[in-house]
């Protein structure tokens, strides 16, 4: 749509300057002993509706000529120009009216389309930790909102993503939570910029979450981990990331264990395939509860690796389970394979 108006909008420049070409020339033909830079000017004198005072028409008409039609030719030369004046206004108002028109309708499909979203997570900031939050997310296929209220950092995102879900607004104001799904989500990620203001929404989500009895889960990055970390843990905050911290670990892992992290990278950072460990929940009526791993045959369905069993009722880790544990309901199946076979578990886990 905003290339038609454009095309619009060259085309009333190419009227207007044809229309400065008709002018010019014509009183350069009618009057006399003017060049063309003088009737030029007489004619944008014109067209601008100033008025006449060093160069007249009817004063430079030659002595033989028709001063009814040098005032036709003047008169029809302003309505003509006043008409173009007016009509390529109307076109750049309707460009700009229609532009912001085009924006509020992509976001009110944006809307509808938010809210169908279920248990899906959102991020606020769209700073490098809610960016790389984004790319993991849409790496496994998870549903998750943008919420950040600068437009080119949103633009970035839109260029990187299709049919990018975003809401444009602060993210410390309840009715852009609410507009991002907050009563429908799974989790939401806090990247802001400003510590206090991560602090200040884990605080307020977690009232909320007390509140509506809600089960999404908080993360939360921070600078200071040993100070603010602690605080956003006391507000209710579940994860709670220090980017600093994780950059030490990582820089020891490749001293010490370059394979491992050679092993990790490859298997989170390949293109060809996104291989994760995963976790699948065991529901009520689950067909896996009261099975044994072996039974369960999971390895041979889905072509994953379960390398632990989360066991609900004690709260606790079995790694590398047995073949004869007893998958029962409440307990997580943690396994390893790309996202497609992941997916094909949990189907199988819920049906």
């Amino acid at each position: 749509m905003l290339s038609f108006f454009r095309q619009r909008i060259y085309r009333a420049l190419l009227v207007i300057l044809g229309v400065v070409a008709i002018g010019t020339f014509g009183f350069y033909f009618l009057l006399d002993d003017l060049s063309l830079m003088h009737t030029f000017y007489l004619t944008v004198i014109t067209l601008a509706t100033i008025g006449y005072g060093d160069i007249n028409p009817i004063d430079n008409m030659p002595a033989d000529g028709n001063p009814y039609l040098v005032m036709g030719f003047t008169v029809f030369l302003a309505i003509l120009g006043l008409s173009t004046f007016f009509y390529s206004i109307g076109i750049v108002t309707e460009y700009i009216i229609s532009g912001e028109m085009a924006i509020q309708r992509r976001e009110k499909r944006m809307q509808t389309r938010i809210n169908k979203l279920n248990h899906h997570y959102i991020i606020c900031g769209c700073g490098e930790t809610g960016a790389y939050a984004a790319e993991e997310l849409a790496k496994t296929g998870r549903d998750f909102v943008m919420l950040e209220i600068s437009k080119d950092r949103l633009w970035e995102l839109i260029k990187l993503y299709d049919n990018l879900h975003y809401v444009r607004g602060d993210a410390t104001h309840d009715d852009n939570l609410e507009a991002a799904g907050l009563a429908r989500c799974a989790g939401i990620i806090l990247s802001l910029p400003d510590e206090k203001e991560n602090l200040f929404m884990v605080v307020s989500l977690n009232l909320y979450r007390r509140e509506h009895k809600k089960d999404f889960r908080i993360a939360a990055s921070v600078e200071h981990g040993e100070t603010t970390g602690f605080k956003l843990k006391q507000a209710g905050a579940d994860v709670v990331i220090c980017p600093d911290f994780l950059s030490g670990r990582r820089m020891l892992s490749e001293m010490f264990r370059p394979k491992i992290r050679s092993f990790l990278d490859r298997m989170v950072f390949d293109k060809r395939a996104v291989m994760r460990v995963e976790e699948a929940p065991i529901p009520t009526g689950s067909p896996f509860s009261g099975l044994t791993l072996r039974d369960a045959k999971i390895g041979q369905m889905t072509g994953l690796v379960v390398i632990a069993l989360f066991k609900g009722e004690t709260n606790s880790f079995i790694f590398s389970p047995k073949a004869d544990t007893v998958i029962e309901v409440g307990d997580a199946l943690i396994a390893m394979g790309d996202m497609v076979q992941i997916q094909q578990l949990r189907r199988m886990a819920q049906a």
